[in-house]
């Protein structure tokens, strides 16, 4: 699949941080702890333009993701927009980006990709976005 120009340049700047810089590591966040963060991208309707409901986000959200990552995690409203690789078509359309902490480790990267693809079927999705970065984390 071909990106558009824009898209591939956004992608491209949001992985530059996912480069690694020599002797980067838990060294580096002092008296802070090393983690994941991950943002998952979730469009609100459905392929053929049905609104997700509260509801079903909610059971969604309370079976799906606080079952896997129990520690907490945080929901944000968004609107979005991304051009259909199928129709070719612009959508714009209403979005929740789920912000989750976590270790660096398969479980994890495991639990985040068991959600998108739980998303994709559920709701009739083309995709989830997600972005994992590294982080310096304290509470």
């Amino acid at each position: 699949m071909k990106l558009p120009a824009s898209v591939a340049i956004l992608i491209g700047a949001l992985l530059t941080g996912c480069a690694s810089t020599p002797g980067a590591g838990a060294a580096d966040c002092g008296a802070m702890h090393s983690a994941q963060r991950s943002e998952l991208f979730f469009g609100m309707t459905h392929r053929r333009g049905a609104v997700i409901s509260e509801t079903d986000w909610d059971e969604f959200l309370a079976n799906s993701v606080t079952a896997r990552f129990p520690d907490g995690l945080s929901v944000m409203e968004a609107r979005g927009q991304w051009r259909n690789p199928e129709s070719g078509r612009l959508v714009r359309q209403p979005a929740r980006v789920l912000v989750i902490i976590h270790p660096d480790d398969a479980k994890s990267d495991a639990s985040l990709e068991a959600l998108r693809e739980d998303y994709k079927a559920r709701f009739d999705q083309i995709s989830v976005l997600r972005v994992t970065q590294r982080v310096c984390m304290a509470f």
